[in-house]
């Protein structure tokens, strides 16, 4: 076995081993393996007792030499993307193209470990099924009400959110919201479900993904200009009968001078009340977890709840734009209730 980086992309994938004084072994160590030349790709799960593993693997089997190539990884969504990818492929899509550059957030990014900030808050969210472990306080709320092409459609609104929540490419309302903040160097993975809650699936969740980037800050008195922002997003409900449907969050900044906290903030959609399910009360909350004291608590909870605020206002309005759902205070959310009341 030998760590290195795995780079994937519509014409192939390419292992770049590193030496053993820790760096690259440069451009000549690349093994790069078109997708023609893969025959099969399995994907397996940690194993126990002797000789097994605790790491996620995908066995890449080649039409060429050396005839096999296994890949392990510590959680198991690049094992399992490197399996869709090359399904994609073999049931005859283009097979040109290049490596996607990490910095675009529609672009999962593969890569062998998570980046900093992520596994303490994947542990946090597996430790509670998926749910919110701070108390959290409403900083906004509004509804969501469909237009008339959306309504004949004849889905149910809380199924259309779901649809576009799953979204995880550029044009997605989650992405629209991280690059109107003019963040770089992204690292993303697609939805998974929860490892943690047995019988989790992609059609009724909980589902997970993840997201790294670094991000600008507004000028502030011993603050940094930038900082890297880890993000896990969690997705409950699956958006059939009643809901409510959950959209959550919990993030930490890792170049902030407080760092003994992370951020905690969920939407929650559901059927307006008279509307029958046809209009949608979104619901967005935030809250602050502390691991220790803090002599600045009350500014930190104070700029993330405001923070928190702006970022769901742009959110819901992205989303709404995207859904051709109109968006409304709860003055017009009364009317727009009543009208659609049977």
């Amino acid at each position: 076995w030998r760590p290195g980086a795995l780079m994937l992309s519509n014409a192939g994938l390419s292992f770049d081993p590193y030496s053993s004084e820790g760096g690259s072994c440069g451009a000549a160590s690349f093994r790069n393996i078109a997708w023609s030349d893969v025959e099969k790709v399995e994907e397996r799960q940690p194993t126990s007792g002797l000789g097994g593993s605790a790491l996620y693997e995908a066995d890449v089997k080649l039409r060429r030499t050396p005839g096999r190539l296994r890949v392990q990884f510590s959680v198991p969504a690049p094992a399992r993307r490197l399996q869709q990818i090359w399904r994609v492929v073999s049931e005859g899509s283009d097979t040109t193209g290049s490596v996607a550059p990490a910095s675009s957030l529609g672009q999962s990014t593969i890569t062998q470990a998570e980046p900093e900030g992520i596994p303490e808050l994947l542990s946090e969210v597996n430790e509670s099924a998926g749910e919110l472990t701070v108390s959290t306080e409403s900083v906004y709320q509004t509804t969501l009400v469909p237009s008339q092409a959306s309504s004949a459609s004849g889905i149910k609104p809380l199924a259309l959110v779901r649809k576009e929540l799953l979204k995880t490419g550029a044009d997605s309302a989650v992405a629209r919201l991280w690059q109107s903040r003019g963040v770089w160097g992204v690292q993303a993975t697609d939805w998974e479900p929860l490892s943690s809650v047995v019988g989790a699936d992609e059609a009724s969740g909980p589902l997970v993904r993840h997201l790294h980037f670094w991000m600008p800050l507004k000028k502030m008195p011993m603050a940094p200009d930038k900082t890297r922002l880890s993000i896990v997003y969690i997705l409950l409900g699956d958006g059939q009968g009643g809901g409510p449907l959950v959209l959550s969050q919990v993030s930490k900044s890792l170049d902030v001078p407080v760092k003994n906290f992370m951020v905690q903030a969920t939407h929650i959609f559901r059927p307006e009340a008279g509307s029958d399910g046809e209009a949608l009360e979104v619901d967005n909350k935030v809250g602050v977890k502390w691991d220790g004291s803090c002599w600045v608590k009350g500014i930190v909870e104070s700029q993330s709840k405001s923070q928190a605020e702006e970022a769901a206002k742009d959110y819901i309005n992205f989303l709404g734009e995207d859904l051709a759902f109109g968006v409304g205070g709860r003055a017009a959310a009364s009317a727009a209730g009543a009208a659609l009341a049977p």
